[in-house]
């Protein structure tokens, strides 16, 4: 290694030879460079009385390290100096990082939820009613509409509030009773009891629309009949009778070109989270209180065929897997957050139908944002009931009646995959009957009452 310019060494140098150009084999290299020869080692001289110690003299700059020198003779042993200054303390060294913060824990599984309570038992058998006497023949009273089952009176366990002729026509009667001996039926007028056989000596007739039901071992069968407020409609292909789909007063009808409408697919379950659950660090009023599942898909662009007024299309939800569907009220351009209402009267019926038997195995959720003081303001959780059929059968339809929520922004329907068919869930339809609709703001229709507003082409 050759090297042109001086060399500063801060630390020790060991080498086998050091060799100074020019200098000669009896002269000897001193620590400012210079040479000087080298003379007969003499005899050791007496040791000389120590002197009295110096001062300690001021610390030096450091000086360049020069090259070892050639080894000189030895010096006799000079006295003990005093101990050294204490060197600075060397600097301190950098602090190390900061350990990194450990991740947040898992949010822990949403507990089961418990089984459904057990139907309570059947109410005891009422007592039989005494044996009515037999009244005169008398003119044939009116039938009175049919109430719950009364206690069995006269001979044939019909109680009743008067007894029919021996062998004349039937004499005036309360409410026809059911079959004798039965408590009665849930839900139905209480009612008097049968007065005793007519002149058929057999049984007990009732006419509903012209036609005549005979009774049969005490018991009157009728066919499917009407109820107040049923539409009789069969836009579905797989039945149901009661389905009021496209009728005037749905809401609901063309939803996505009249409200802002998201449809997104997320996971049942993710690292070890089961979804949906309820952020209990969060309050209600809080946009993200629901905590839903990650997404795997966004179905948004299939919104019509929720809202198409069509049995034949429907959106797919397998196992482990829920659809959300979002509906804010306001304009269908932009999403309104938590402000706009719903422009009609809000109270009415939710319901919720499916394409034959892709139906789920439990009930939906439907979760309201409520401004409205007096209701709450905030999040609202319900679950839908039966309206026809029942969960994992065909022709179903869920329905949730809310008349709570008068100031509601914004709905999500939760529909949940199953878990056990084997089948798809396909809701079809998602329709909204309001109890007191107001056509001109909440219709898509032509009226005189308010602006023409129409959601689909005429054809």
């Amino acid at each position: 290694m050759k090297i042109n310019s001086n060399l500063t060494v801060t630390e020790t140098v060991t080498a086998k030879k050091i060799v100074k150009e020019g200098g000669t084999s009896d002269q000897f290299l001193k620590a400012d460079g210079s040479v000087s020869t080298i003379g007969p080692v003499g005899a050791t001289g007496p040791t000389g009385a120590t002197g009295p110690t110096g001062g300690t003299g001021g610390k030096g700059a450091t000086g360049q390290t020069g090259p070892i020198g050639a080894t000189g003779p030895t010096g006799g042993t000079g006295g003990i100096g005093k101990t050294g200054s204490t060197g600075p303390t060397g600097a301190t060294g950098p602090t190390g990082g900061t350990g990194g913060t450990g991740g947040t824990g898992g949010i822990g599984k949403t507990g089961a939820t418990g089984p459904t309570g057990g139907t309570g038992g059947k109410g005891a058998t009422g007592p039989t009613g005494g044996t009515g006497g037999t009244g005169g023949i008398g003119k044939t009273g009116s039938t009175g509409p049919i109430g719950a089952t009364g206690p069995t009176g006269g001979t044939g366990g019909t109680g009743g509030t008067g007894g029919k002729g021996a062998t004349g026509p039937t004499g005036a009667t309360g409410p026809t009773g059911g079959t004798g001996g039965t408590g009665g039926t849930g839900g139905t007028g209480g009612t008097g009891g049968t007065g005793g056989k007519g002149t058929d000596g057999l049984t007990t007739k009732i006419t509903v629309n012209g036609n005549t039901y005979t009774q049969s071992g005490g018991v009157i069968t009728l066919p499917n009949y009407v109820k107040t407020d049923d539409t009789i409609q069969n836009t579905n292909p797989f039945g149901g009778r009661k389905l009021y789909i496209n009728s005037i007063d749905n809401a609901f009808a063309d939803a996505d070109k009249k409200f802002w409408v998201t449809i997104t697919k997320h996971k049942k379950s993710d690292s070890g989270v089961t979804y949906p659950h309820t952020d209990t660090s969060k309050a209600i009023t809080d946009d993200n209180y629901f905590v839903d599942g990650p997404v795997i898909q966004n179905l948004t662009s299939s919104a019509h065929s929720i809202f198409d007024g069509s049995y034949e299309t429907n959106i797919s939800c397998a196992a482990g897997q829920y659809l959300k569907i979002r509906i804010m009220f306001g304009s269908n351009t932009s999403p309104s957050s938590t402000t706009s209402s719903f422009t009609g009267y809000p109270y009415g019926t939710y319901y919720i139908s499916y394409y034959y038997n892709n139906t789920p195995e439990q009930q939906s959720q439907v979760r309201v944002y409520n401004k409205y003081a007096a209701h709450t303001v905030g999040w609202h959780l319900y679950n839908t009931s039966n309206f026809e059929g029942s969960l994992s059968g065909t022709n179903y339809i869920q329905q949730l009646v809310d008349n709570n929520d008068y100031q509601r922004t914004c709905v999500e329907f939760i529909i949940f995959g199953n878990e056990t068919s084997g089948r798809n869930v396909g809701p079809t339809e998602i329709d909204y009957k309001l109890g007191r609709p107001d056509l001109s703001r909440d219709g898509s229709t032509v009226t005189k009452y308010g602006a023409q507003t129409l959601y689909e082409n005429f054809t």
